[in-house]
């Protein structure tokens, strides 16, 4: 799996390309674990290029969210596919983290303009 990583006004945008897996989460896990120890507390993962997340990518991303609130961080998950949205629904991660259709609405929240949460 590839990963970009970059900033985007004072957001750290995170895209993985492919699934996200237990096969295959590695370099996107070393990509978050990095963001962790460097501080971003703004972070928003770009589902754009992924068409698959199992188990351990949710919980991935579900301990990411959690580790980033204890210090007053932010998650936010954008440009998602339907399936994709209706995982996030179902196990819940749509309540750990801010859930965007697309990056403008994402920006805007995350840097303090209005909820775009969709």
């Amino acid at each position: 799996m590839k990963v970009d990583v970059y900033r985007l006004s004072d957001v750290t945008i995170v895209k993985p390309y492919g699934d996200i897996r237990v096969r295959t989460v590695l370099p996107l896990r070393s990509s978050l674990e990095s963001l962790e120890k460097d501080r971003e507390l703004k972070v928003a993962i770009d589902l754009s290029e992924v068409a698959f997340i199992d188990s351990s990518g949710v919980g991935l991303l579900a301990n990411f969210a959690k580790r980033l609130r204890k210090h007053d961080g932010r998650v936010a998950l954008f440009n998602y596919r339907e399936d994709i949205k209706e995982l996030l629904d179902i196990t819940g991660l749509d309540q750990a983290m801010g859930i965007y259709e697309d990056m403008d609405r994402m920006i805007a929240t995350m840097t303090g303009g209005a909820d775009g949460q969709s």
